[in-house]
């Protein structure tokens, strides 16, 4: 195929991801079906070959499946945030994304997400979170990890901002895997951190906004100093 030809197609193929892209979207819906490839071709003006390159895009774009069989069609997906997730969290460890790098973006989102959260009118069900984990007894190491993301998810659920929300869950994920470094090995770390959830929990059930910040402000510079020496010991 000439060179001229190939680029034709592959705008041809652009053009048709484009525009179903905008209209799975527009539905926000998973699996209603789109059409039959005959259905699209004809409705695009392309050849099978090119309307195959636009179902790929818009496949690992998670934006569509492909189904075969009696009930068989090109079907829209609603992308998931998990999903996003994954290839967010993928993308930053490939790049070689540090502990510390983490640690400095969470503080930034963290405080963007207490800002909001201060404001939610349910927002005192954050410290009555804390207090029910309080209460199951002492935490291991593990525990004061899984206690801190899943207080993070909790305080992102109040913010109430989805793009916010997709940021936390990269964060999370990326904190569950090669960014375990130890810190809460220790028992007066794991004190310390818990304690500045305690402290987080009752800023944000107060709505005092300056003091959440300041808490988050205050365990950042802590615990950037605990994984840069974990870091020295690699």
């Amino acid at each position: 195929m000439p060179k001229s030809t190939q680029v034709g197609a592959s705008l041809a193929a652009a053009s048709v991801a484009s525009s179903l892209r905008e209209e799975i979207l527009e539905r926000n819906e998973s699996g209603w079906l789109i059409g039959l490839e005959e259905d699209l071709m004809r409705t695009y003006g392309v050849s099978r070959p090119t309307l195959r390159q636009a179902i790929r895009v818009l496949e690992s774009d998670g934006l569509l499946e492909v189904r075969r069989g009696v009930h068989g069609g090109l079907y829209g997906c609603v992308p998931s945030e998990d999903a996003v997730a994954r290839t967010a969290t993928n993308f930053l460890r490939s790049r070689g994304t540090s502990a510390s790098e983490l640690m400095v973006a969470q503080t930034a989102i963290f405080s963007s997400i207490a800002q909001l959260a201060v404001q939610h009118p349910e927002r005192e069900s954050l410290r009555k979170w804390m207090l029910e984990s309080d209460a199951k007894g002492e935490y291991s190491a593990r525990r004061a990890l899984e206690t801190s993301l899943e207080f993070m998810q909790q305080m992102a659920a109040l913010a109430d901002n989805q793009a916010l929300l997709l940021f936390e869950r990269v964060l999370y994920r990326l904190a569950q895997g090669p960014f375990d470094v130890g810190i809460y090995s220790r028992p007066d770390r794991r004190e310390f951190a818990l304690d500045h959830l305690r402290e987080l929990a009752k800023a944000i059930a107060d709505g005092n906004s300056d003091a959440a910040l300041e808490s988050i402000q205050r365990n950042s510079v802590v615990v950037l100093g605990w994984i840069e020496e974990a870091e020295k010991k690699k």
